[in-house]
C-alpha cells in the first residue's frame, strides 16, 4: 500500500512538472508573437499548441494520479497503428515524436529568451542615455517642495540637524533660483570651493526650510551664477531633509 501511494505521488509530481512546462511554452509563444508581430507565426503557433497539450495533460495526470498521454502522443500512436505498426512499435514511435517535438520547441523558446534579454539591455541602455542627456536637477530632487523654500546643502545627518539645526550664518538659497541646476553645477557656481559642501566633498541631503518658518537675510556674497544667497542669524531646524540623488 505504501509503495502504491508513493507511485501515485510520483505520478502526480510528474504531471505537475509537465503542466508547468506546458504553461511556460504557452507563455513563450504569446510573448514571442507579441515581440515579432506574428512573423514567426507557424513556429510560435506550434509551440503554443504543444504547450496547451502538455499543460492539459499534466494537470489531468496531477489530479487523477494516473499516467496520461498527450494528444500528440495519442494521435501519432493511432496513425502508426493505422499504417500497420503493432502496439509496441506505435507506442515507441509516438514517444520518439513527442520527444523530438519538445526538444524542437526549445528553439523558439530560446529565441524568445534571447529577444527578452536583448530588449532588457536595450531598455537599460536607453535609460542610461536618457539620464545622461537629462541629468537630475535640484528641482527634480526636491520635487513637490515650495519654490520659495530656502535650501541648504549639507553632509550632516537628519538626526544631527534635528538636534542642533543648521548652524547660524550658513549659506542658503531659494529653491526657485537654483531648481534648473544640476548638483555639480550648483556646487561649483553657487557653493564654491571654500565651503564644506564644495565640489568633490561628500554631501548627504538638502535641508529645507519652508516659507516663513525661519528668518533669513539676503547677502551680497558673490558667486559664479549671480544667485542671491541668504544667511540665517540663528540655527535653523529644517522642516525636511531630502536625500541627495544623482
Amino acid at each position: 500500500m505504501r509503495h502504491q501511494r508513493a507511485a501515485v505521488m510520483q505520478t502526480r509530481v510528474g504531471g505537475a512538472a509537465q503542466a508547468v512546462g506546458g504553461f511556460a511554452q504557452v507563455a513563450a509563444a504569446v510573448y514571442g508573437t507579441a515581440q515579432t508581430g506574428g512573423t514567426a507565426g507557424v513556429a510560435l503557433a506550434g509551440l503554443g499548441t504543444l504547450g496547451v497539450d502538455n499543460a492539459f495533460t499534466g494537470l489531468k495526470q496531477m489530479v487523477t494520479g494516473k499516467s496520461q498521454q498527450t494528444m500528440l502522443n495519442q494521435s501519432v500512436d493511432a496513425a502508426a497503428q493505422l499504417a500497420g505498426a503493432d502496439e509496441h512499435t506505435a507506442a515507441g514511435i509516438a514517444a520518439a515524436v513527442e520527444v523530438v517535438a519538445n526538444v524542437a520547441s526549445m528553439i523558439p523558446e530560446a529565441q524568445v529568451a534571447a529577444e527578452l534579454n536583448a530588449f532588457s539591455r536595450t531598455a537599460n541602455a536607453a535609460t542610461m542615455v536618457s539620464e545622461s542627456a537629462n541629468p537630475k536637477t535640484i528641482g527634480s530632487m526636491l520635487k513637490g517642495q515650495d519654490g520659495q523654500s530656502m535650501i541648504h546643502l549639507t553632509n550632516a545627518t537628519p538626526d544631527e540637524l534635528a538636534k542642533s539645526g543648521v548652524w547660524a550664518d550658513s549659506s542658503w538659497v531659494k529653491l526657485d533660483d537654483v531648481a534648473h541646476m544640476t548638483l555639480p553645477e550648483y556646487q561649483s557656481t553657487v557653493v564654491g570651493r571654500a565651503a564644506a559642501a564644495s565640489p568633490g566633498q561628500p554631501v548627504s541631503n538638502f535641508a529645507v526650510s519652508k516659507p516663513g518658518a525661519a528668518t533669513f537675510e539676503a547677502t551680497d556674497v558673490p558667486n559664479l551664477s549671480n544667485t542671491v544667497e541668504y544667511t540665517n542669524p540663528k540655527p535653523v531646524i529644517p522642516d525636511e531633509n531630502i536625500p541627495v540623488t544623482e
